[in-house]
């Protein structure tokens, strides 16, 4: 029952648009904003205010204090209409707090102003991507490139786009161009993973994934996803031991505590299976995830079975199977685990 589709539903099924809005203002991103700031060339003539307001700006936007930091780039632009630095610098917290429109107008004014910047119309891409507008985000991402053909980041974003279109082919041409241009970034790796995923090519997947981990040993996504990856390929091993690694980076994350109460659960080799410590870890998942992931209970009712506690076994399946779409992603899988339970016998999974 803990099988890919569901895990990758979560990691490599992610919002396209959260992974848009992580970027908007996670450290690559900002940093980029933030270096449009260096040097004193923004001073507009004799008036020393708008490189001040400029420098409160990025100090606003480090600290991640939005509002403040759209106050004082008002500010620049009263001062200096034309000031693109003061434009994107808005643009980026405005899309932070999650004003959208008046982010893309920004960007609109910037790219006016500067209409041969690959960064201006990438970094606009990115918000209307977080919207929604995927087409337009991919015509963005188009101009960045004819701009700058060696534009890695305009490449893996147009690769974002296409992916959440499904258009998997289109995607994984544009990670692949990324990955020639910039071969250091982990998260391209595990975005192409995604694609490799919904292509069907398990094993391409992994790899991509374990390059990921390669250049950041620490990163629980790739981590976890390649846990998953283990599990559609059935070996149950190495997806623990994965598992285990995601839980010492990350002792509360929910999907890997619950992982790893499906293996102690079910595995198939009785020396693998633990019935205590996989309730354990499954109430905790469940807990940790405010008792909302329906594939959650599954876990637990079957941590519950191998404890050989079959009432609660079933009482969990029961509450599992109220979600509707447990039955649609399952068929009757989940209604013959709960027929499992009340004969009193727990499930496990077949040996690769």
């Amino acid at each position: 029952m803990f099988e890919a589709h569901h895990r990758f539903a979560r990691t490599f099924g992610t919002s396209i648009m959260n992974r848009w809005a992580h970027h908007s203002c996670c450290p690559m991103f900002l940093g980029v904003v933030l270096a449009a700031f260096a040097g004193p060339s923004f001073v507009c003539g004799d008036d020393r205010d708008v490189p001040m307001n400029l420098r409160l700006g990025k100090e606003f936007l480090v600290k991640k204090d939005w509002d403040k930091a759209i106050e004082v780039f008002d500010t620049a632009l009263q001062l200096d209409p034309k000031s693109v630095v003061a434009l994107t610098g808005r643009a980026s917290a405005r899309a932070s707090k999650g004003e959208l429109g008046k982010s893309i107008s920004d960007y609109d004014a910037a790219i006016r102003l500067e209409p041969k910047s690959a960064y201006l119309y990438t970094s606009r891409g990115r918000v209307r991507g977080i919207k929604g507008e995927l087409e337009k985000a991919i015509s963005d991402f188009d101009a960045a490139i004819k701009i700058d053909p060696k534009n890695a980041e305009a490449f893996y974003n147009r690769g974002l786009a296409r992916a959440h279109l499904k258009e998997w082919d289109k995607a994984l041409a544009d990670y692949d161009e990324a990955i020639r241009l910039d071969p250091n970034s982990s998260t391209t790796f595990c975005d192409r993973s995604t694609v490799r995923v919904n292509k069907g090519e398990w094993d391409k997947a992994i790899a991509d994934l374990s390059e990921a981990l390669s250049l950041d040993p620490k990163n629980l996504r790739a981590l976890t996803s390649r846990a998953s990856a283990f599990t559609e390929t059935r070996e149950w091993n190495r997806a623990i031991r994965d598992f285990d690694a995601a839980l010492e980076i990350d002792p509360k994350d929910p999907f890997s505590l619950a992982g790893r109460a499906w293996f102690w659960a079910t595995h198939p080799d009785s020396e693998k299976r633990d019935g205590q410590k996989a309730v354990s870890n499954a109430k905790l998942a469940c807990e940790l995830s405010g008792w909302k992931i329906s594939v959650y209970l599954v876990i637990l009712a079957a941590a519950y079975a191998e404890a050989s506690d079959f009432s609660e076994a079933v009482r969990w399946q029961k509450k599992a199977l109220e979600d509707e779409s447990i039955k649609k992603k399952w068929g009757d899988g989940a209604d013959k685990l709960l027929d499992l339970y009340k004969s009193k016998t727990p499930h496990r999974l077949k040996s690769k």
